[in-house]
């Protein structure tokens, strides 16, 4: 049976799925990286034109800001892109508490709550103007494995029947991913394995590229497994050798030192960039190839060339934003780091802070995976970098459910502490988690007593202006005396306006809390 034969199969199958009735169902595609899930996928949207609007999502980095997901990931396949007007605010949400829901009491499906924030209403409007009068609307969600948790709870709250957001449409989902995944609504589910590709459609696929010659499949899949891209890179070493590799490591050897003289520095830069769990972007590259460069434009343009020239040889793909094209490559250049891959995770929180400063979960993830045994002020600023993403994404999705697992992180990086820091700073951890508790039951005045009882020279910068600045918003809530407030907006402004912040995020956020200055 050849490849395309072995897709058709599959999309027949997924098609009649989809056609039989009109109840809500959901499926999901998995299977290895490189098995042709998305070929699979990609050929179901073509089968089903007419009568149908599919939304194609493809997954983005789950560390970016809630909803970008959706925001750069989402094409409409069959004729245009999915738009989202400029007054979505996508990322940080400014509101000082947890957002209601518009269209009522909060609904509540067995312990879990579901909430509607102002940018889910925006997008759920965005793709009802795009339907075009169809009935049947199917959601293919790519690389599901890489979507940002907010944006799997907004697919989640779309495809619940209870909450009736598209209520008027027969909702399909099609999630395609490595492992068998879902999302937790109560409708028809089905799960489809790709099995491992058929010798022959291995074979066939060599063919159609120019792989006339006679292959070994034994060879082929000594290196390559069930993975065709793999595959095709066994073959080209075969081609450029006149010999088959003993394994995957030395076809990437040879790959490597195929490269032009002047190119070999594309290693350079694929080593540091494989410490990144996802998507990487040209600017990340450049950063990598020099981080102080004299001429930005030359090292941008290098890397730019760079990036194709990784790209041409089968190590990445993408467009403006690149991924390692499977595990077993991105950990061939992550090796080469040897002992420096610690050093290379500090380097990148670095970059993250001058760069995207909000983006607090990134940049503790890599000062954690940064560390050097005890290192007291790496471990301090790492768990409060979390703390703050924990409180990011408790104010997006209206919950202080512990998504991301954050906390279990913070205690894991807390116990790594000496002994004599433990205690203080379980102690900054338990204040701050119960303050917030109380902040968001509007309990100010107990909120207040817990936030004022952190000591400042025990949390870091951005830590101490969450602080100060939930402070300021408790006291506003108060309205008791004015005077305390002016103070408290002095501290917080003191706080932000040092050299040594440079926290834009936080600039944002102090600015739409209160204005000390009086107006005339």
């Amino acid at each position: 049976m050849s490849l395309a034969e072995f897709e058709q199969e599959i999309v027949d199958d997924l098609y009649e799925t989809l056609i039989t009735d009109d109840e809500d169902k959901g499926i999901t595609l998995y299977g290895d990286i490189g098995s042709g899930k998305s070929t699979i996928a990609l050929n179901l949207a073509n089968q089903l034109m007419e009568g149908w609007t599919i939304f194609y999502i493809e997954g983005i980095d789950p560390n970016l800001s809630p909803y970008l997901t959706w925001h750069i990931g989402t094409k409409l396949y069959s004729k245009k892109k999915l738009k989202l007007g400029s007054d979505i605010s996508f990322g940080i949400s400014f509101l000082p508490v947890p957002i209601s829901l518009e269209f009522g009491t909060s609904i509540s499906v067995t312990s879990t709550n579901y909430i509607l924030t102002p940018s889910e209403e925006a997008i759920i409007s965005n793709i009802e103007n795009q339907i075009d009068g169809n009935q049947r609307i199917l959601f293919v969600a790519d690389n599901f494995e890489m979507w940002d948790t907010p944006s799997k709870q907004l697919f989640q709250k779309i495809m619940h029947p209870q909450l009736g957001l598209l209520s008027e449409y027969h909702l399909n989902v099609l999630i395609v991913a490595q492992s068998k995944q879902s999302i937790e609504v109560p409708i028809i589910w089905k799960y489809v394995e790709t099995p491992d590709i058929p010798d022959e459609s291995i074979l066939h696929i060599l063919r159609e590229n120019g792989h006339a010659e006679r292959i070994c499949i034994e060879d082929i899949r000594a290196c390559a497994g069930n993975d065709i891209s793999l595959a095709l890179m066994a073959a080209n070493y075969y081609s450029m050798s006149g010999e088959n590799a003993n394994n995957f490591i030395e076809i990437m050897d040879r790959r490597c030192d195929c490269l032009p003289t002047e190119k070999q520095e594309v290693r350079q830069i694929l080593g540091p960039l494989s410490i990144i769990d996802s998507y990487f972007s040209k600017d990340e590259a450049a950063f990598f190839l020099d981080s102080t460069p004299k001429d930005k434009y030359e090292t941008e343009y290098l890397a730019e060339e760079y990036l194709q020239l990784a790209e041409d040889q089968m190590f990445i793909k993408g467009d403006n934003k690149f991924l390692f094209v499977n595990d077993n490559i991105k950990n061939y250049f992550k090796v080469k780091l040897a002992r420096k891959e610690r050093y290379y995770h500090r380097r990148f929180s670095e970059f993250l802070q001058k760069r995207h400063p909000e983006d607090y979960y990134s940049r503790g993830k890599h000062l954690a995976l940064s560390l050097q045994s005890s290192d007291t002020k790496t471990i301090v600023e790492a768990w409060q970098l979390f703390l703050l993403a924990y409180f990011r994404r408790s104010t997006e999705i209206g919950s202080t459910d512990d998504v991301y697992k954050i906390l279990d992180k913070i205690e894991t990086l807390i116990s790594g502490l000496p002994i004599s820091a433990i205690d203080t700073q379980h102690q900054v951890l338990d204040e701050f988690i119960q303050g917030y508790q109380e902040f968001t039951k509007y309990n100010y005045r107990s909120a207040l007593l817990h936030f004022q009882a952190i000591t400042p020279s025990r949390i870091v910068p951005p830590c101490l202006a969450e602080c100060q600045r939930l402070i300021l918003l408790c006291k506003i809530q108060l309205a008791e005396d004015l005077g305390m407030i002016i103070q408290s907006a002095d501290e917080l402004y003191n706080t932000i306006e040092d050299i040594c912040h440079s926290e834009d995020e936080q600039y944002c956020r102090a600015a739409l809390v209160f204005d000390p200055t009086p107006k005339s």
